[in-house]
Order: C-alpha cells, then sequence, then structure tokens
C-alpha cells in the first residue's frame, strides 16, 4: 500500500514530467508555426510587380506605337480582270455601197479579207471600267485594217472636189491611222460624215496629188479602231466558305480565333456586244482578277445554256482565263457567267483580352468604348471580303449605348445584333437549347454588308455600360477575411484602369480591403480578372484570380497567408489536448 507521502512523490515527480513534456511539446509546435508562417505566409524573395505579372510597360511602349487605321482602295469594289479579243470572223463583205467616189473613179481593195483585223488595242478593264459596283460598263478597242487603191484620170477636171469616201462595214468606227502611198495624213485633207446611226464615213480630198499626176492613182492604208461593248459587268461575293463547307447564299462566318482563313466564292458575270453595227464574231479571252490568288475556276453558263451544252478551253481555264471554244457573236450580245473561289486570312491586331485592342472610360462611371483592330494578311489584293464578322460574350447587346454606338475609323457599314437569338424563338423552340449572351459585330447586313482588303487596318469601336462590379473577398489560407490588405488588378497582364492597351494605360490605384476582407471596384467590363497580392512594402507576393459577375461569397480570394486568429485557434486547441491529458495524469494517481 502506498503512504501518502510517497504518493505526493509521485504525483510531484509526474506532474515534472507533464510539464516538461508539455513545454517540448508546445515549443515544437511553436517553432513549427513560426517556420510554416515564414516560408508559406511570406514570399522570401520578393518580386516587383512587372515582374511577376509579366507586364513591362517600358518593353511594351519603346520603340513601339499603335497601327494607325489604313485603307488602300478608294474604289470599294471587286476588281474586274480584263477582256481581251484574239480573234475575229467579220459577217459582211465590202459591197458598192461603201465607197464613195465619182463614177470616173476606180477603185480596188488590196487585202483580201477585205476587213482585216490587226488586234485589241485596248482590253476593258476594271480601270476603264463606269457604273456602280455591282453593274459596270466598258469597251474592248479593237482595230481593222483595210488597203484600198483609188485610180482616177484627166476625166475628173471638172469636179470641185476631187473626194473619195470609205465606209467600214464594222462600226462604230474611228480613224487610227490613215496612210496615203505610205505618208500618214493629219491634215484638213481628211474628214468624215457620221450617219444618225453612227456610221462614218471617212474622206480624203486628193487634190494635190491630182495637181502632180493628173492620170495616177493612190494608195489609202485605212486603220481604224472600233469599240466593242461590255456591259452588266460584275465580281460578286454570293457565299462564303468554311472548311466545314459551303455556307449558303450571303451566310456570315464568324472570326474563331485570333488569326482565321475565310474561303469566298466570287460569281463572275459579264454581257459582251450587244450592237447591230458589229457584224462579227470575236475569240475572247476573260482574265481574271488576282489570278494567282484565285483558284476552283469554273463556266456555269454561257448565252443562258447550262455547262454540258457548251465547250470552252479547260487548259486556259487552268490559266484562270475564261475563253469559249465558239467565236461570240458580238452582234446580238453573249452572256458568260462564272464562279472562281479565293482564301483570306484575317487577323485581330494589338490584342489585349478576347479580340480587343483597347478599352476605355469616356463618360461618367460607366460609359466605355471598346476598340478592335483588324486586317487581311492573305488573300487577293484587288477582291473584297464580305459577309464576315467576330462575337464578342462579354458585352451583352442591352448593355449597348448609343443607337447602338458601333462605328469604323475607315467609314465601312457596320452592324450589330444580339447573340442570343432566344427572343425571336418560340417556347417550344427555346426547350433544351443553351443560349449565350453577347454581340455579333459586322457580317449581319445583307444590303451594306462589312468589307475589307487586303493590307488594310480598321478599328471597329463599340460603345457599352459597364454594368457590373467587381466584388472581392481577400481570405487567409482557410477562408478568414483578410483586412488591410492591399492589391492590384490586372486584366490579361494589363493593369486595370480607365485606359487599357498594349500601349498606353491609365491605371487604378492599389486597393486596400476593409474590415471584412471586401474591395468593390463598380462598373467593370465582363472579364476575368487578375489580383496580384502585396506585401506592406508594395511587393508582389501572388497572383489569384476573380470575376466580375460572381458575389463577394463567390469571388473568394484566397490567399496562402496565416492569419493572427488562425494561430490563436491552433495553439488553443494544442493547449486543451494537454490540459486533458495533465488532469487524466492527475486523476489515475
Amino acid at each position: 500500500m502506498v503512504s501518502y507521502s510517497q504518493f505526493q512523490t509521485r504525483g510531484r515527480k509526474n506532474a515534472k514530467q507533464i510539464s516538461k513534456l508539455s513545454f517540448v511539446l508546445l515549443g515544437l509546435l511553436a517553432c513549427s508555426m513560426i517556420c510554416q508562417y515564414l516560408t508559406d505566409g511570406n514570399n522570401p524573395n520578393p518580386v516587383n510587380n512587372s515582374q511577376l505579372m509579366g507586364f513591362n510597360p517600358l518593353a511594351s511602349t519603346e520603340n513601339a506605337a499603335p497601327s494607325e487605321p489604313l485603307a488602300v482602295k478608294e474604289d470599294l469594289s471587286n476588281a474586274l480582270g480584263d477582256i481581251e479579243i484574239i480573234d475575229v470572223n467579220v459577217l459582211e463583205s465590202l459591197t458598192v455601197t461603201n465607197f464613195v467616189a465619182n463614177s470616173n473613179i476606180t477603185y480596188i481593195v488590196e487585202n483580201d479579207d477585205q476587213t482585216s483585223f490587226v488586234g485589241t488595242i485596248e482590253t476593258a478593264s476594271t480601270s476603264n471600267a463606269v457604273g456602280t459596283a455591282t453593274d459596270r460598263d466598258a469597251n474592248i478597242t479593237i482595230q481593222f485594217l483595210t488597203e484600198i487603191v483609188w485610180t482616177y484620170n484627166e476625166s475628173i477636171a471638172d469636179l470641185e472636189e476631187k473626194v473619195v469616201g470609205f465606209t467600214p462595214v464594222v462600226q462604230p468606227a474611228e480613224i487610227s491611222v490613215l496612210k496615203v502611198d505610205g505618208i500618214e495624213i493629219t491634215n484638213e485633207s481628211l474628214f468624215y460624215t457620221e450617219t444618225n446611226l453612227g456610221k462614218k464615213t471617212f474622206f480624203y480630198n486628193f487634190e494635190n496629188e491630182y495637181l502632180n499626176d493628173p492620170s495616177d492613182s493612190i494608195r489609202i492604208r485605212y486603220n481604224y479602231n472600233v469599240k466593242v461593248p461590255v456591259s452588266q459587268w460584275k465580281v460578286v461575293t454570293t457565299r462564303v466558305e468554311t472548311e466545314e463547307g459551303e455556307i449558303l447564299a450571303g451566310a456570315p462566318q464568324y472570326m474563331t480565333n485570333l488569326s482565321t482563313t475565310f474561303t469566298q466564292v466570287y460569281d463572275y458575270y459579264v454581257k459582251i456586244g450587244g450592237s447591230s453595227n458589229l457584224p462579227i464574231r470575236a475569240l475572247t479571252n476573260i482574265n481574271l482578277p488576282n489570278k494567282n490568288e484565285i483558284f476552283d475556276v469554273s463556266v456555269e453558263s454561257y448565252n443562258e445554256l447550262n455547262k454540258t451544252d457548251f465547250s470552252y478551253d479547260t487548259n486556259l481555264l487552268n490559266e484562270k482565263i475564261i475563253q469559249i471554244d465558239d467565236y461570240l457573236n458580238i452582234s446580238s450580245g453573249v452572256s458568260i457567267e462564272g464562279r472562281f473561289y479565293a482564301n483570306f486570312t484575317v487577323e485581330f491586331l494589338e490584342v489585349v483580352d478576347g479580340f480587343w485592342c483597347e478599352d476605355r472610360l469616356v463618360s461618367g462611371t460607366d460609359r466605355r468604348e471598346r476598340d478592335y483592330k483588324i486586317t487581311i494578311t492573305e488573300g487577293p489584293a484587288d477582291l473584297m471580303l464580305v459577309y464576315f464578322g467576330f462575337n464578342d460574350t462579354s458585352i451583352y447587346y442591352s448593355h449597348l449605348w448609343g443607337n447602338p454606338d458601333l462605328r469604323s475609323a475607315l467609314g465601312r457599314d457596320v452592324s450589330v445584333e444580339n447573340v442570343n437569338r432566344s427572343a425571336y424563338l418560340t417556347p417550344n423552340e427555346r426547350q433544351g437549347k443553351v443560349f449565350i449572351d453577347g454581340i455579333s459585330m459586322l457580317a449581319q447586313s445583307q444590303l451594306t454588308p462589312y468589307l475589307l482588303f487586303k493590307g488594310e487596318i480598321d478599328v471597329i469601336t463599340v460603345g457599352y455600360i459597364g454594368v457590373y462590379d467587381l466584388k472581392l473577398t481577400v481570405t487567409d489560407r482557410i477562408q478568414t477575411p483578410l483586412a488591410n490588405v492591399q492589391v492590384n488588378i490586372y486584366i490579361n497582364n494589363i493593369p486595370y484602369g480607365t485606359l487599357m492597351s498594349n500601349f498606353e494605360n491609365y491605371p487604378i490605384a492599389p486597393k486596400t480591403t476593409d474590415s471584412q476582407g471586401h474591395i468593390l471596384i463598380r462598373n467593370v467590363p465582363i472579364s476575368d480578372f487578375t489580383i496580384e497580392i502585396l506585401d506592406a512594402e508594395g511587393n508582389s507576393q501572388e497572383n489569384l484570380t476573380a470575376n466580375s459577375l460572381k458575389d463577394y461569397n463567390k469571388n473568394l480570394v484566397i490567399t496562402s497567408k496565416n492569419h493572427f486568429p488562425a494561430i490563436i485557434l491552433y495553439f488553443g486547441g494544442i493547449s486543451a489536448v494537454m490540459v486533458v491529458i495533465g488532469f487524466l495524469k492527475f486523476k489515475k494517481y
């Protein structure tokens, strides 16, 4: 049996052991907590703001400037290529009605074919076409040659005017060069008359030649030009193609990346001839525009005939030249329709976030504008790209201001509509479908679509209202709110503020949490934000994310900091455990 004194001695020894053990345990725990706090709660190698965010203001502005809007075309229409006539068959022969002379003057046409085709003097081309962008007119200027020997004698001595005249069968004709016995005539000896049908007769007064020799002949070489009309000439975009296949006429396609390639389809229309004064059949070459950058050329119809009812030179078609095998009846006029394709690569420039390159506050606290800078880097230089656009799901259609405020720096036609089409559908049509809010720009208008040429730079600006507020709760690692913590706010590495771009920024000042760990920034864009946590010296500690669509309790910015109240709870728990252990030991004895 243990005496009371022995019990007291044992109790004092056990108490001392427990006390020693408690101090050891508490010391170890305290050391571990301090170490953990030093390593996790503070960054031993603090870095400055720009290093942590990857944002270097000097790197983004030094020797750099934003690209300016650039228009490369005054004529906002597709190029047409050119049309030349390479051979002609004249359908009418010269008769006595084509020659005007005294009965004592005879004539002989020297060239066997009477009306010889010389060639095309000027093609019909984009540069000489006139009219609207969708219906232009031009002329192909071709040249003919007729050489006539006029013979006379003294029997014409009494004639007041010794004149001979020639009326070409192909009209309306204009003298290009007239040579008499090899000498070009440019003086008043040459003149013409014109009928009400536009036909011209060219007269030459050979008085001087008669005085030199009353019984002689003169050889006159007539080189004359004739214009073959080209009408209803146009290259139009009827649909767009993508990798997924052909889209129906006029359907818009949208940018899916910062660089997107579109395949666009062009329909070609032209009518050649259509004048009764042109009794000719002609072999023509239709040279399509931007030959090196178009592909899959086809001939769709010829005088409303189907593809199977006529033939054309397939070898020339591979060279982007349409040549119908048949000689075209220029007198009645012929219509030809073709089709070809071209690829365009469209890029967004100087992008900050999504597709936009600049966002700025323009009035009050909530009226903002956003810029999108676009260009075409690859594609035909003389063909326009239309029926394309892009979406921005960080601006809702109901948040637009103005009528709405949408404009092009190049003054091109622009349009905007709601991406969310649910309002246009019946309840049954909406069932089971997910609708996305946002705005769709550029591609909507069918009558006056937005257009862009290769090498042009346009800035599309939209005005909107910043409806949402950025509400943050900054906490420690166990989600206890932290007061008096400084943070910087970024959108995709660009400091958030009243002006955001890759070249110039007006950032807001660092924000400090209130007693509840809250930060409130009003009228911000819809976006993901990067929250940069700063230490007391303003050095970056860590980066976390938040979103302007969430409330305080959802937008928790959970840091790696150990908060003092957490340490108290930690030690309090350990102390309670030790008290219980001591009590149990004491009770045992």
